[in-house]
């Protein structure tokens, strides 16, 4: 509402910027990530405030797109990257939270609707930007839960989106980002609007593949940043301009956890800590990824605010989700090094006892030579497993 980049605008506008903030208030900033970002926090809100701010984000965005007539804007202000299918794709799911109180949202939903099934690559999906001629994964996820959303039929780059996950998992030395853009696309396709509340096998197996591998990295704060760009375009300058997107696979994590894992891995001890600390930082509204700089990102606080928001609808019972959180706060600590180190100690402290026992008796050291040996070496491998695990 007070940002530099609204305040520049006319007065029946309004914009979201990448970052948001005391520390964003200053930088003029249009894009796309942003209002998407506001429309699906605001959108379910029905305050005065919210209806007048969403209101006139959706006006901007149809003044910046061409797609209502009468409304001028200097094109200096309008929001760019207008052909970039994942900012379209989550244009029309902030847009699916618009009610019809707030604004009307139909004229712009059927404009970007019509651009990108109209740019759909031999039904299968997207590139990065409108007009390439080879689908991508991550981009045709992000536009196949934007499109279906609003109800198009999205069967044929879905049919992609699963078929090239269930190549990914039967791909061995697969790459963080890849692991990442498999989970990204998991939740796309998971939390949209769909037939049937059956859960897909293809989208379960790519979120247990994954999870082995990113939940011991839950004790930190990290999202991927992907970097991706254009194919050939006229202008040999926009060929160099390298685009990022923020993946922020730990709350997409969580959230397909809920889904698919309950009681395992949902309620597991290093998910729920995750899942405190980021309530903790969003109460204090300091929730950021630090290797990500030092603003806000409205774009993730966002997706924060989605996946609690289907956290929050899936999880139930929680006295038994208590009870599993235990147990397996239990198997953390047990498989802790520390543990393993204690433990470790403890029978070699009573394994001497017991020989010295046993030679005290009147024992022969040689008869228990290869029991011992073997006993030695089996601590000595469970220390080192332990120490490297």
């Amino acid at each position: 509402m007070y940002g530099a980049q609204t305040s520049a605008l006319p007065g029946e506008f309004a914009a979201c910027g990448q970052f948001i903030g005391d520390d964003a208030e200053t930088i003029s900033q249009y894009g796309l990530h942003g209002i998407s970002a506001a429309l699906r926090v605001l959108g379910p809100c029905q305050s005065s405030e919210c209806r007048s701010i969403v209101h006139k984000m959706v006006s901007y965005c149809e003044a910046s797109l061409g797609v209502a007539s009468g409304q001028s804007l200097d094109t200096k202000l309008a929001v760019g990257d207008t052909d970039n299918v994942i900012k379209l794709g989550e244009l029309l799911y902030g847009l699916y939270f618009v009610t019809v109180a707030q604004a009307e949202r139909d004229r712009l939903v059927n404009s970007v609707a019509d651009r990108l099934m109209k740019s759909l690559i031999n039904n299968r999906g997207w590139g990065y930007f409108i007009g390439e001629e080879s689908p991508e994964l991550l981009p045709s996820a992000y536009a196949v839960r934007g499109l279906a959303q609003h109800g198009y039929d999205v069967s044929g780059p879905r049919k992609f989106v699963l078929d090239s996950l269930v190549a990914k998992n039967r791909t061995t030395g697969t790459s963080p980002a890849d692991l990442t853009t498999a989970i990204a696309c998991a939740y796309c396709l998971t939390f949209c609007k769909r037939e049937g509340t059956a859960q897909d096998p293809v989208l379960r197996s790519a979120f247990m593949s994954a999870w082995p591998s990113f939940e011991p990295l839950f004790g930190e704060d990290i999202e991927q940043n992907l970097e991706y760009w254009r194919e050939k375009t006229t202008d040999p300058m926009r060929d160099r301009k390298t685009e990022y997107v923020r993946i922020p696979f730990q709350l997409y994590l969580m959230a397909l956890a809920a889904e698919y894992s309950r009681w395992r891995r949902f309620a597991g001890f290093r998910a729920q800590r995750r899942l405190k600390s980021t309530l903790d930082a969003l109460r204090n509204a300091s929730f950021k990824y630090r290797y990500s700089g030092r603003c806000l990102s409205s774009r993730t606080n966002g997706i924060a605010y989605d996946a609690l928001a289907y956290i929050r609808e899936h999880v139930r019972h929680f006295t038994t989700l208590r009870l599993a959180y235990t147990v397996d706060r239990v198997r953390v600590a047990v498989g802790s090094v520390p543990f393993r180190i204690i433990a470790a100690a403890g029978v070699l402290v009573f394994s001497c006892l017991s020989v010295r026992a046993w030679l005290a008796a009147g024992g022969k050291l040689a008869d228990l030579a290869p029991e011992l040996l073997v006993s030695l070496i089996a601590l000595v491998l469970a220390w080192a497993k332990g120490s490297h695990g």
